[in-house]
């Protein structure tokens, strides 16, 4: 049987698909398949998986567009392999991705899923950097614990690499009531039963284009609010009053004062839960905090209002006393013209 099994769904997606696959297949790891699952194409994705005669590539075609959850899922049904790795069809791995990712998981039975850091482009040529050594990791399995809670984990799923066994035995699949935010889903029903982590290198081209899912962001982000509102009920035995995930990109400082209220609301649950360090979810609720603060800033509305509103929460203020809270707070101070 092979070590890994490379999952690819694709739907007419003939324009990047043969420089998926020879990435794929030249892999220094060569122990592996490759499913391919045709989600009813009507373009020449057929005819190029056809064009390899590749004995390690196992074709499936489903009898209508059932959508990415479903392929998924059947590639999953359909695999031999100890590790699941996410291929997405318009995207480059390095050659030396199957051999760093399965030699960390074999290192570290505690890990279901290892991923690693992307770089994004759109077309042009890809140069990889050579990896000369082990990489570490980006930050520890326990920050993204803490961080997945704030919708920031040091995750990425177009690069992941999946422990099948975690996923036999705790029946996880991918939930077809959610077209984009799927990896969410993933993370959410992995995080209280294994060790998740990224990898510190780029073993992944992460392709942007014109018709990627990852554009409709507003879409995405109203699915996450649902997978963490069941999450949260779930996990911790509460619902979430409002949205985590701030759905527009123009941010308001009526959506900034929701997300205050929704993170103190969070932070009040889950800080005394056995699992979770109360430190790292006020830090991870910072972080979150500080991006969607730069996105008021960047709408010119009311910034010193939004300014005071971040430091004067109850909760998060306490992170004021961390070094990278200090340096945000001066150059914050500095930025509005506000004198501390």
């Amino acid at each position: 049987m092979p070590k890994v099994t490379v999952m690819t769904p694709i739907y007419n997606g003939e324009k990047y698909l043969r420089e998926m696959m020879d990435s794929i297949l030249h892999q220094t790891m060569q122990d592996f398949e490759l499913i391919i699952i045709n989600d009813g194409s009507t373009d020449s994705t057929e005819a190029i998986v056809m064009s390899y005669s590749d004995p390690r590539i196992r074709y499936f075609v489903n009898d209508a567009n059932r959508g990415i959850a479903y392929s998924y899922n059947r590639a999953i049904a359909e695999s031999r392999g100890e590790f699941l790795a996410v291929a997405e069809s318009d995207d480059i791995s390095h050659p030396r991705r199957f051999e760093i990712q399965t030699a960390y998981m074999q290192a570290n039975a505690n890990v279901g899923l290892v991923c690693s850091k992307q770089k994004v482009f759109n077309a042009g040529m890809v140069q990889f950097q050579k990896i000369n050594a082990p990489p570490s990791i980006t930050h520890s399995a326990k920050q993204n614990k803490h961080a997945l809670l704030f919708y920031s984990p040091g995750i990425r799923h177009a690069s992941a690499m999946y422990r099948k066994s975690t996923f036999t035995e705790h029946k996880i699949r991918y939930n077809p009531d959610y077209k984009i935010s799927n990896d969410y889903y993933i993370y959410t029903n992995l995080n209280s039963i294994t060790d998740m982590v990224c990898l510190d290198c780029f073993l992944l081209h992460y392709r942007i284009h014109e018709s990627n899912f990852s554009h409709n962001m507003a879409e995405s982000n109203r699915e996450a609010n649902v997978i963490y509102q069941k999450f949260f009920q779930k996990e911790f035995g509460f619902s979430m009053q409002g949205k985590l995930v701030l759905e527009s990109e123009q941010i308001s400082l009526s959506d900034f004062a929701e997300y205050i209220a929704v993170a103190n609301h969070v932070l009040t649950h889950t800080r005394k839960h056995p699992d979770y360090d109360k430190n790292l979810l006020v830090n991870a609720a910072a972080n979150l905090g500080y991006k969607y603060l730069k996105a008021v800033m960047k709408s010119g509305i009311n910034n010193k209002q939004a300014f005071h509103l971040y430091r004067q929460t109850p909760l998060l203020h306490r992170m004021d006393n961390a070094k990278k809270n200090r340096l945000w707070a001066k150059y914050f101070a500095w930025h509005l013209g506000i004198k501390k």
